[in-house]
């Protein structure tokens, strides 16, 4: 089977410590928002069935628990809108932690961060997505970002 990219979510079913401490820290940096959420997405490469790609990184223990997680394959590879990714720049392809995963030859981790105004829609203003990126999640000397508004 030829290898398709795939970005593949793993996010919290509990309560998100980070995601909590975020939203304190945007609020005390003086950057309005309502809510955070935090997951870790991967784009990777996969020869498996498409079918089954959920199952076979959810057999992976390193990253998956599922008394903890939620895993999803998303529609597109892009930030969805309110949402930042950041990644090492160094670290741009390798493979699953722990055993791995069946049929996934190289994949990419990032951290994702989407931010909710206080309405619960998702941040649309340009400004408040570079100050959280700039001045938050985002190491400038070894990490790269993207984000959409």
């Amino acid at each position: 089977m030829n290898p398709r990219d795939e970005t593949v979510e793993i996010r919290l079913k509990v309560p998100d410590n980070a995601a909590y401490t975020a939203l304190v820290a945007l609020r005390h940096l003086g950057i309005e928002v309502g809510r955070v959420e935090h997951a870790i997405v991967w784009t990777i490469s996969d020869r498996g069935d498409p079918a089954t790609l959920v199952s076979r990184i959810e057999r992976n223990e390193t990253l998956f628990n599922p008394n903890l997680h939620v895993v999803s394959v998303r529609s597109q590879s892009l930030p969805l809108p309110g949402e930042i990714w950041t990644w090492e720049v160094d670290r741009d392809v390798r493979r699953l932690p722990g055993r791995g995963v069946e049929d996934v030859s190289y994949a990419k981790p990032m951290t994702s961060w989407r931010l909710f105004d206080r309405e619960g829609l998702p941040a649309a203003e340009h400004d408040v997505l570079d100050r959280a990126c700039n001045e938050l999640f985002r190491n400038v000397a070894i990490e790269d970002s993207l984000f959409c508004f």
